[in-house]
């Protein structure tokens, strides 16, 4: 968190109460901090914070988008809400959690929530909203952990529930995801992923059907977000279940 001085802080509604997130500035503010450390190779001799974002860059392509709360973590957020009792006392897993937000309302439903993201400072963030929000979650709150979706280390078939927000938005992701949760996903449980009708979605469902899941489409609505479209966004909720 240290690579970065800007922060903003707002607020969300769901599963009845007011969420106070915090998170780095605005996504433009960091894609032009990451071309002015592409642009200036001086600076790379003396600044290890703007090293380690261009090495990361480079590597993965690791891009800030967990810095914004998606239509689909909104969409998810409203599924959860739906679907009290069908995660309340459960082992789920919020993967790519992001700044917590979907974790943080299935935490405050009373599902048993660990939450995981490849970013650190996203992570960081992720604690820090828990801490703002403890009023929320009656002693719960998310396990977090740092960790890549292509090297698992949790059990295979441990979470009756995996929720994810709009994470197979390119080609490249598909087969690792698919992997995951074909990993993790428990032999009776569900895996729910949110997405805004991107068209590479038809071809990870397919990957998901010759893994031997069954995908149907459990909600669909157009969602209110703040920085987006006042007319909302259309976004789709996605169950995955053992055939």
């Amino acid at each position: 968190m240290n690579a970065y001085d800007d922060c903003r802080c707002f607020t969300v509604e769901a599963a009845g109460v007011r969420w106070q997130l915090a998170s780095l500035a605005d996504l433009e503010t960091l894609w032009d901090r990451l071309a002015d450390d592409e642009e200036d190779d001086d600076l790379l001799d003396t600044d290890p914070a703007a090293l380690r974002r261009r090495r990361q860059f480079e590597a993965d392509e690791r891009l800030p988008y967990w810095t914004e709360l998606w239509p689909s973590s909104y969409l998810l957020a409203q599924w959860l809400e739906r679907s009290q009792s069908r995660i309340c006392g459960r082992r789920c897993l919020d993967l790519g959690c992001g700044l917590g937000f979907t974790a943080l309302v299935g935490s405050r439903l009373g599902a048993r929530v660990t939450a995981m993201d490849y970013e650190a400072d996203a992570l960081a963030f992720a604690r820090r909203n828990t801490v703002e929000n403890q009023a929320h979650l009656d002693g719960r709150a998310p396990a977090w952990l740092c960790m890549d979706w292509r090297a698992p280390a949790f059990r295979k078939r441990v979470f009756d529930v995996v929720w994810a927000g709009d994470v197979v938005y390119e080609h490249r992701f598909i087969p690792p995801v698919a992997d995951f949760l074909d990993r993790v996903v428990a032999p009776e449980g569900v895996a729910w992923i949110a997405e805004p009708d991107r068209a590479v979605y038809r071809p990870f469902i397919e990957a998901m059907h010759r893994r031997g899941f069954d995908a149907s489409k459990a909600y669909a609505a157009k969602v209110h977000a703040r920085n987006w479209p006042a007319g909302g966004v259309p976004a789709s909720l996605w169950e995955f279940r053992r055939r």
